[in-house]
């Protein structure tokens, strides 16, 4: 399947494209100031046989050309087997995302000023770490110095199947991050659904102007400055072997970010890299483990697998679960401490599910409860209870 463009360079009234992002053998590294992906190229991949699914029919530079090549273009509808299977070109969101770091603002003082115009983020750096050793005055091996060979200056869109803030289902789609002009932190990120349902879908996600969230640089430093990272890496980067970093990915789960990058190893003599690490990165923590379930376990513990009867579960790392009610407890405290078993096990179906801004709000919550507990039961006489001596046998 191929992506057909219709553009122009004489629209009135508008900019030219940016095309610095594109490699030099994409279609749209020319000069145009219109652009649609309005056409989908199907090639039957036995006999080379093309077909010309128009699916754009707004498009009034496609319906000249329809006209032009009435035999060119098909008139049925794109079948369902392969909507499916449509994405959302990558080059065209290149371009889109570049004219919205200006055009996201509406107010025209604060566009000619530029104040809150966006970048695309920098890339903080894929590619070979090189390895070398620092030396001390006398001569002497020092530590390993770790070399980041600088990558793209810009971060590429990549695509994820994730699920967005506020929906329920997860969508395929492509992402890119902003950052303010000049500034490192995080301010954006633009997605394009590519779902049959949803396909084209573009949404823009701003962060909150009260919060600095940090943007891939600041991520990117703040795995370089982990000393447990730097010293897996160390090892892993020994003589014969060379480190490449993947692509540092921005997820976000529900109303939280995760930054993730996978680390390779490459034997000098043979091109083939292996996955060694995953790193992973949430607000102040950065953690590096063999696989992306024991990243994610390192920093909100592990989620509970499927209980079966007479099986129990080991709680994440420091949140305990609520004491159970002894006896002589007061209504009151037992109804507390209910509860706050109950937000627990709430925070465990949070967690489990990647519902990371739940999983804390019902941690917060089976803390409060718990307060409220032990107040309850230091401010209440215990209650007394008589029994009744069994008779004997």
């Amino acid at each position: 399947m191929q992506d057909a463009y219709t553009t122009t360079n004489r629209y009135p009234y508008s900019e030219r494209g940016n095309t610095d992002r594109l490699d030099s053998g994409s279609g749209l590294a020319t000069r145009f100031n219109y652009v649609r992906n309005s056409v989908k190229v199907v090639i039957n991949a036995y006999d080379g046989t093309m077909k010309f699914y128009v699916v754009d029919k707004q498009d009034p530079i496609v319906k000249a050309y329809q006209k032009a090549f009435p035999k060119l273009f098909t008139t049925e509808a794109i079948p369902a087997s392969l909507k499916s299977h449509l994405r959302y070109p990558e080059d065209l969101f290149r371009v889109q995302t570049d004219a919205y770091g200006d055009y996201h603002i509406t107010k025209a003082s604060d566009f000619y000023d530029k104040g809150d115009a966006w970048d695309i983020a920098h890339d903080p750096g894929g590619g070979t770490v090189a390895q070398t050793p620092s030396t001390t005055p006398a001569g002497r091996a020092a530590n390993t110095v770790q070399t980041r060979l600088a990558g793209d200056d810009r971060m590429d869109p990549f695509y994820l199947l994730m699920r967005l803030p506020n929906e329920r289902d997860e969508s395929f789609l492509v992402l890119q991050p902003f950052t303010p002009s000049s500034k490192q932190i995080l301010s954006a990120f633009m997605v394009a659904k590519s779902d049959p349902n949803d396909y084209g879908t573009l949404e823009a996600f701003v962060m909150p102007r009260d919060i600095a969230v940090n943007g891939p640089a600041q991520v990117d430093a703040k795995i370089n400055q982990e000393p447990a990272i730097s010293s897996q890496i160390t090892l892993l980067g020994r003589a014969g072997s060379r480190i490449v970093n993947g692509n540092l990915l921005v997820i976000p789960v529900n109303q939280s970010l995760l930054y993730v990058r996978p680390l390779y190893v490459e034997a000098e003599n043979t091109q083939l890299p292996e996955l060694k690490r995953v790193i992973v990165v949430y607000k102040d923590q950065a953690v590096a483990a063999p696989t992306l379930r024991e990243a994610l376990g390192q920093i909100f513990g592990a989620a509970p697998e499927t209980q079966e009867a007479g099986t129990t579960t080991t709680p994440a790392p420091g949140v305990t679960p609520p004491p159970t009610a002894g006896p002589g407890v007061s209504a009151t405290v037992q109804s507390l401490l209910d509860q706050a078993l109950q937000a627990y096990r709430q925070a465990q179906a949070a967690l489990k599910s990647g519902d990371l801004s739940g999983y804390q709000k019902a941690v917060d919550q089976m803390n409060n409860l718990i307060a409220q507990a032990r107040s309850e039961s230091a401010s209440s006489p215990p209650s007394t209870t008589t029994t009744t001596a069994p008779a004997s046998a």
